[in-house]
Parts: structure tokens; C-alpha cells; sequence
């Protein structure tokens, strides 16, 4: 596996690197490890031990070969290589950290890394005991860039995770899910401080409720032919359902779009009801890259965007007789009953909202995340369409 990963990088760029080219690297190496070993004495211990190995192999890693591998798909196979290697990839990794446990090592190795400041006071017991490290940190993609800034939870465990802090939380990233039609109960709404993230893919798990509050509920959600019973005490981030029927026949649709001219904070709902959810990453280092899609019985709905941040704020209204819209990856394909099939109705999500990162170009200043809201809607086409 190393050989396939080393010929693979090394070739695409035509190197033939001898074993006194790779020396040759050396001194540069060293230069730029320097600053690192001076501010962390573990690791200057460590790399000492390494430095004067006979052995060329050290060197390529570090000068040579690391800087061309794909941090999340490649450095696995380095670090099994022997100790060596695997403590010059564990200096690449906290030098440039692209996920908590990289921001970890460089705990660890008692390198200077700092939490950013975010205006979050809702109290994530962050700034004591075992969480003390925990925080929104800087990561580099996939090692590399571009920056993006992430919130690094339960650092020091041995799984730490990885979450998106929302600036503008809870009344602008939210989930809601009305009673009525074929769902009795309370209605159901789920508001969010923090999502859920993979670093390294930039999706997002929906139904991931560490920073989550849900208020209502629970929804009883039953199949017109009493064959299924679906229980809704939580709704998934970036799902908007109900079973109200609002989105059959296409006159609400319709109406729905022209409610988008009425004053307020978000788009109208027709009949004042209705499943809806926004997504705001205004103030985040991300933005929405992802297809949205209408599922379930008799679905249908619609998006609306922030005409000055279309990207990142997002408002979602839909259903059916048991339906909803949500990223067109949260599927259900096996959800049977005697008579058809009455796919995709569940309360489901998962890792299936895609994100991007906004470059610093991109990125709108904060000051006007408060600015008055201009929208603009596109209806939702059905997820198999």
C-alpha cells in the first residue's frame, strides 16, 4: 500500500528524487520544523531521536513525500510505516490540523494552538475541567486549505468530534414539524447551536442532536392504511414535513411564492401552517452545496433564498400527506406496506447535507447578517425526478 502511495504522488508530478536530491531537502525540512521544536519540547525530544537515523526515509517524509499525500486518505498508511514515520506525519498533523484529533496532538505536544472567539455565550461547558480545550479552532481542509473554523468537542477523548458553531442560532436553524392530516400530537421543532461535520467531506450529520433543543412533541405520524406507525419527537437540521397536505394540488405552490413579497424576518406559510426549517451559516467559513428534493406521499415544496448571502441562508417549506424536503442523499428506500410502497416518509437524516467552504473573498462582513431580507423561491423538484 505504501509503495502504491508513494509512486502514486511521486509520478504525477514527474519526480525522480535520488537518495542525494532527498538530502538536499534537508536543511530546508529543518528550517521550517524549527519554529514548531522551539515552542514544544516534546517534540523536539522526539524529532532529536529521528534527526540522525542513517536512514534517508525520516527525510522523505517529512521534506519529500508528506507534503504531496492526501492527508485523510494517504497519512493512515505512513503512520503504519514504522515509528519514525509516524511521529513526522503526527508533526504534520499538528502543525496543520485538519480535524480535533489533529487540534489533540497539538495539546499534546504543547504547541501553540489557539480557540478563536466566537460571540457564543449559550454555554457549552467548554471553558472548564475536562472541557477546557474545547472551542472553535482554525482547520486547514484536508490538511492543506483552505481554512475553515470548526468547533472542536471533547478534544482530549479518545473520539472527539467535530461540530459547525451557528452564530445566528435557534430562531434562524431550526426544524419544525406541525400537528394535523395524518399526525396527532404537539407539534415538534428542533432548534440548533451546533451541527454536526465532517472535516474532511464538509457533510453535515442532520440528525446529530448534541447542541440541539426540541420543544413539543412527540408527533404520531400513521399510514393511511394503518400499516406503519412513525413516532416524531425530533425533526433532522435541514428538514422541513408535515402530512397537512399543503403542497397538493399546486395552487399553494403558487400562493406560496407570493407570499415571499410579505414583510418579516422569513417567508409565509400558506394557511399561517405548515413543515418548514431554515439552515443559517451567515458568520460560518461555510456555505450550502447540496440538492434539495421533495419525498414521501403526495409531496411537494419550495426554497428560499437570502438574495445577499444565497448560499448560506436558506429557507425550506414543504410536506404532503406524509412528506417532506430535505437533502436529496436523506433517503429511506425501505419503508413497505401491503398495497405499495410508501418510501422516504420516515423521520430520518443522517450524514447527507453537503457544505462548501466560503473563501475569504466570499465571506460577508457580520455587520449586515441583520440587514433587511430579500427573498427569492424555486420550486422543489420530487426526489425522483
Amino acid at each position: 500500500d505504501f509503495t502504491r502511495v508513494k509512486s502514486r504522488h511521486l509520478n504525477q508530478r514527474a519526480t525522480k528524487m535520488t537518495r542525494s536530491s532527498l538530502r538536499a531537502h534537508i536543511p530546508t525540512c529543518e528550517a521550517k520544523l524549527a519554529p514548531v521544536l522551539r515552542e514544544s519540547p516534546t517534540l523536539a525530544v522526539a524529532y532529536e531521536k529521528i534527526r540522525f537515523n542513517d536512514e534517508i526515509g525520516p527525510y522523505v517524509a517529512a521534506s519529500g513525500i508528506l507534503p504531496f499525500l492526501d492527508r485523510y486518505e494517504d497519512f493512515p498508511v505512513i503512520s503504519q510505516t514504522c515509528k519514525d514515520w509516524n511521529v513526522l506525519a503526527m508533526i504534520v498533523r499538528a502543525s496543520a490540523p485538519a480535524c480535533a484529533l489533529d487540534v489533540q496532538l497539538a495539546i499534546n505536544f504543547k504547541m501553540k494552538i489557539s480557540k478563536k472567539e466566537i460571540n457564543d455565550d449559550r454555554g457549552d461547558g467548554s471553558s472548564s475541567g475536562e472541557n477546557f480545550h474545547d472551542g472553535d479552532y482554525e482547520l486547514f481542509h484536508r490538511g492543506v486549505g483552505p481554512r475553515m473554523t470548526v468547533y472542536c468537542h471533547n478534544v482530549v477523548s479518545a473520539k472527539p468530534t467535530e461540530f459547525i458553531t451557528l452564530v445566528n442560532c435557534g430562531e434562524t436553524n431550526y426544524s419544525h414539524a406541525p400537528s394535523g392530516g395524518s399526525c396527532y400530537g404537539d407539534d415538534v421543532c428542533t432548534k440548533f447551536s451546533k451541527v454536526r461535520i465532517s472535516p474532511w467531506t464538509l457533510i453535515v450529520k442532520t440528525d446529530d442532536y448534541t447542541f440541539a433543543e426540541t420543544t413539543g412533541g412527540p408527533l404520531t405520524q400513521s399510514y393511511w392504511n394503518g400499516e406503519r406507525i412513525v413516532t416524531l419527537d425530533r425533526v433532522p437540521y435541514a428538514t422541513a414535513r408535515d402530512s397537512l397536505g399543503n403542497w397538493w394540488p399546486s395552487d399553494h405552490f403558487e400562493a406560496t411564492l407570493d407570499d415571499l413579497a410579505a414583510v418579516g424576518d422569513w417567508p409565509q406559510l400558506p394557511d399561517g401552517r405548515g413543515g418548514n426549517a431554515m439552515i443559517d451559516l451567515r458568520g460560518t467559513t461555510f456555505g450550502i452545496n447540496d440538492i434539495f428534493c421533495s419525498m414521501g406521499c403526495a409531496a411537494g415544496g419550495r426554497l428560499a433564498f437570502n438574495q445577499k448571502f444565497t448560499e448560506q441562508h436558506l429557507h425550506i417549506a414543504g410536506g404532503g400527506y406524509a412528506g417532506r424536503v430535505a437533502p436529496q442523499k436523506d433517503r429511506t428506500c425501505d419503508e413497505s406496506a401491503d398495497g405499495g410502497n410508501y418510501d422516504d416518509e420516515g423521520n430520518n437524516g443522517g450524514w447527507c447535507l453537503q457544505l462548501k467552504i466560503i473563501t475569504d473573498k466570499e465571506e460577508k462582513k457580520i455587520d449586515v447578517l441583520h440587514s433587511p431580507t430579500s427573498w427569492i423561491a424555486i420550486g422543489v423538484l420530487p426526489v425522483d425526478a
